[in-house]
């Protein structure tokens, strides 16, 4: 393992603390008062305590691209492609719910 490796590998967020964007957004109920590091670091800082067992991942993101609009882009940690695309068609159909858990006309 090299040395840089060994300084990501041991990063532990299990202590960090809840970010004003975090806060925000757990008290509006919205994913517009989230950035997508708050996300990611309370992802982690629940996966680091043992509160969240995540055992295969899919994120979509997309990124800026100068001219151009954006570009967006998908990582995955799954043992089968099935199973990411399994992930991706669930957060479509939990998109598509209310709050309420209602299934949108």
């Amino acid at each position: 393992m090299m040395p840089d490796e060994e300084l990501v590998s041991s990063a532990n967020f299990a202590g960090q603390p809840q970010t004003i964007g975090e806060l925000r957004a757990e008290r509006s109920s919205s994913a517009a008062d989230w950035s997508p590091r708050d996300v990611l670091v309370s992802m982690l800082r629940d996966i680091d305590s043992g509160k969240l067992k995540v055992s295969d991942l899919v994120i979509a993101y997309r990124v800026p691209v100068e001219n151009r609009g954006h570009k967006t882009w998908v990582d995955c940690a799954v043992k089968d492609p099935m199973v990411a695309l399994g992930l991706a068609g669930r957060a479509v159909h939990l998109f598509n719910r209310d709050l309420d858990g209602k299934a949108r006309s």
